[in-house]
């Protein structure tokens, strides 16, 4: 582990998701990704404060089920993000202005069934919360 996986990531298994989250990190830091699927965030259960703030060419991400929180600023000023895919069935806790600044076409995408728990949770984004479709 390096510095930033102890300053941003908190996982069940670290040694696996974090390892397997390094390259994705480092390229959405050099702004080359565009995307980022569950498998590369593996099974961690916090993405801290401002990990993607300011990855601009960042357009979608899916958030694995073992994600239990989402810290300040994490999608801060990804103003190419469109779609977020969070997989848990319960709402993971969000943090400050966690979409600040994203793209203005932005939908977020949850699991069937638990629409209406994420839009009470998450009321400060409702509008644009979707169920995911089969």
């Amino acid at each position: 582990m390096d510095f930033y996986d102890t300053l941003f990531f908190e996982g069940q298994n670290p040694s696996a998701s974090l390892q397997s989250f390094r390259t994705p990190l480092t390229m959405c830091l050099e702004n080359s990704l565009e995307t980022i699927t569950s498998q590369m965030l593996g099974t961690i259960s916090s993405i801290r404060e401002c990990i993607f703030y300011q990855c601009t060419n960042l357009k979608r991400i899916t958030i694995p089920s073992s994600v239990t929180n989402i810290g300040d600023y994490v999608f801060g000023y990804c103003s190419s993000l469109v779609s977020v895919t969070v997989l848990a069935t319960n709402p993971p806790e969000l943090g400050e202005d966690v979409f600040a600044n994203t793209s203005e076409d932005l939908k977020i995408y949850v699991p069937s069934g638990s629409l209406q728990l994420y839009k009470d949770e998450w009321s400060e984004y409702e509008n644009i919360i979707y169920e995911i479709e089969d």
